[in-house]
């Protein structure tokens, strides 16, 4: 899947090195700040995400000023870091450091197993949306899926 024909892979949207935005936004400022710059930090969460019944799309993905990513869901804790493009329209996540929490068998580690995300801001709908690489996808590993996040962190009160 693209999004405005920019595939996961594209190297405009991974530059090692780029700096990672430290402007840290409030709970109720918008993804796009008022200087014009996208700053992903914060909770991110999915359409799906009840955290309560913890479905198995119920996913949430923190952005943290120091270029750290976690994504928490249903059976499954993520770790890794973050690029912003030099746009700052688009954010490449990898995931390095994942855990499956399987019945019988407890939270334990995917050794070896690494997966990126790229995150497209829309400015008009206030969202990003995600596309899982091709690895991600095959691995089976997470009911995760590609779409729409929303920083709303009242959806739950």
């Amino acid at each position: 899947m693209c999004i405005n024909g920019a595939q996961p892979e594209d190297e405009i949207l991974v530059r090692a090195g780029n700096p990672v935005p430290i402007n840290v936004i409030e709970e109720y400022k918008l993804a796009n700040d008022l200087d014009g710059q996208f700053d992903i930090t914060g909770t991110w969460y999915s359409e799906d995400y009840d955290e309560a019944n913890a479905w198995a799309r119920s996913y949430k993905t923190t952005f943290n000023s120091d270029g750290t990513v976690m994504q928490i869901g249903w059976r499954n804790e993520d770790h890794g870091i973050y690029e912003v493009s030099p746009d700052s329209m688009f954010v490449t996540a990898y995931f390095t450091e994942n855990y499956i929490d399987q019945p019988g068998d407890g939270r334990q580690i995917l050794g070896g197993y690494e997966y990126s995300v790229v995150y497209k801001l829309d400015t008009e709908k206030q969202c990003i949306y995600a596309i899982y690489s091709q690895q991600f996808k095959d691995s089976g590993y997470s009911n995760a899926e590609d779409g729409e996040l929303q920083r709303n962190t009242k959806r739950n009160q």
